[in-house]
């Protein structure tokens, strides 16, 4: 028996939810309302998750946040049915009660095993997600170096620990080899090294792992991003992905599983970044905040002052 079944996945979204640029007061080519679109088109189940960076970044989020309204974020988020997310550093920028209540506000799960407070994780490190009697574990992560950007008040007795020690405790004390098909670790962080060359991007920090996690081969799929650089690597039947940010693209991991009864024979993954500028806008996500996107804009449009300085700009 074959089954076929595919992961989604966004990073660093930035709060580009609609499709309205607020710069140029049109809409674009970029926008996670369009995402919907493609996820109607699947015939094959999927499961559906992001990477972090959602909570920070655009005039909507901004607006939205300092004067107090229901987060848009939230909205979105449950509407598409996002199964899983775990968090970026910017997601720390407005401090925990910020995050804590988008985390009251979202239907599915916080998952981020690497993030511990008063010595007991600050949220759950992993889940066994089953889609059509496929057992997917997924872990999530994000990059340790967020104490050294963050402001400590913001990050209060947060304890980042070490992304590649944290997998492989959380894997094997939960003994997720045996217990799932798959394992699936969703990071908010880069790479340190180019994946086919081997070189160093730079000088080496824990800032990005992502090229250290994808030496572990109990790691079947590893999703990252962070650093906003889209890409595509296979080694045998393992796939890591880096998508671009803003809601300019997404990525789409393909699993085909060829199934007896004495369990999965063999195994086929292909993963690809696919650009959201070629699906279309879909109208009620777009509803769901479009109140909102107009508050915002009529904020930004406020006139705030008059100069009678020429203020034009020429190169010489």
């Amino acid at each position: 028996m074959n089954k076929k079944i595919n992961i989604i996945y966004t990073s660093d979204t930035h709060g580009r939810l609609s499709a309205y640029d607020f710069l140029n007061k049109t809409y674009g080519s970029f926008g996670l309302s369009r995402l919907p679109s493609f996820l109607k088109s699947l015939q094959e189940p999927y499961l559906l998750l992001d990477n972090g960076d959602f909570l920070q970044g655009s005039p909507l989020l901004d607006y939205t946040r300092t004067n107090d309204l229901a987060n848009p974020v939230v909205k979105l988020f449950n509407s598409i049915k996002y199964d899983y997310v775990t968090l970026g550093n910017h997601d720390f920028n407005y401090g925990l009660n910020y995050l804590n209540s988008f985390k009251k506000g979202y239907h599915g799960q916080i998952l981020c095993a690497n993030i511990y407070q008063d010595e007991k994780p600050l949220f759950k490190s992993h889940v066994i997600h089953e889609i059509d009697g496929i057992k997917i574990a997924i872990i999530g992560l994000v990059t340790e170096y967020i104490p050294f950007w963050e402001k400590p008040d913001n990050i209060p007795n947060l304890k980042f620990l070490d992304v590649v020690e944290t997998t492989k405790k959380v894997i094997f004390e939960n003994d997720l080899k045996s217990k799932s098909d798959l394992i699936v670790v969703l990071y908010h962080g880069g790479f340190e090294k180019d994946l086919v060359t081997n070189e160093s991007f730079g000088p080496q920090t824990v800032e990005n792992k992502g090229y250290e996690l994808f030496l572990n081969e109990d790691i079947d799929i590893l999703l990252t991003g962070h650093q906003h650089i889209p890409k595509v690597y296979k080694r045998n039947q393992r796939v890591t992905l880096q998508t671009s940010h803003n809601a300019k693209d997404f990525g789409l991991v393909t699993i085909s599983l060829n199934i007896s009864e004495e369990g999965i024979l063999n195994k086929t993954i292909n993963g690809s970044i696919k650009s959201l500028s070629e699906y279309p806008i879909d109208d009620s996500s777009e509803s769901l905040i479009a109140k909102d996107i107009q508050k915002t804009n009529d904020f930004l449009s406020k006139q705030i002052s008059r100069t009678s300085l020429d203020m034009s700009i020429t190169s010489s």
